[in-house]
């Protein structure tokens, strides 16, 4: 059969339309995955006119670097998410800074938290996520002192 196949040429337009139709089967289990999933098919709210803005936002708010700041962001278990501001030029704590943070779960849930972060200690920042908010968390953090202003993100792991 497959010899009669070849010798009569029609073995190309059977493996051109077999070939199309594996192409639309794939296609076809790919949309059917990428629109049941609902984390797959999340959207970004307003993403169009954050990407419109996104210019001046980081205008406004650079990173830290820029103020001559360094940031330590750290997970500790008996307090939560520590946001440290040091100077780089002498190595001594910003004082007076505030901010707020955007944290969103890298898990299934996509679950996204905005707070403000609270002082603690010497002046560092803290956010604390609840008890069962084990995994890992992408931060973005907007921080300010008086007319400085800075923006970054970071990753850390919560709980165990």
């Amino acid at each position: 059969m497959i010899r009669r196949l070849i010798e009569s040429g029609r073995i190309w337009a059977l493996a051109v339309v077999g070939l199309l139709a594996l192409n639309v089967g794939v296609c076809a289990v790919t949309v059917v995955a990428a629109t049941s999933d609902p984390v797959a098919s999340a959207v970004e709210p307003d993403y169009y006119q954050k990407a419109v803005d996104w210019d001046v936002e980081r205008a406004l708010w650079p990173t830290p670097d820029k103020l001559g700041w360094v940031v330590r962001v750290e997970s500790r278990e008996s307090a939560g998410v520590i946001v440290e501001i040091t100077d780089r030029s002498d190595g001594s704590r910003v004082l007076g800074v505030r901010g707020r943070v955007v944290a969103r779960h890298a898990g299934e849930r996509m679950e996204v938290r905005e707070a403000t972060l609270t002082g603690g200690d010497g002046g560092a920042l803290i956010w604390t996520p609840g008890e069962t908010d084990a995994g890992q968390w992408t931060l973005t953090l907007w921080l300010g002192r008086g007319q400085d202003r800075a923006w970054l993100t970071r990753t850390v792991m919560i709980g165990g």
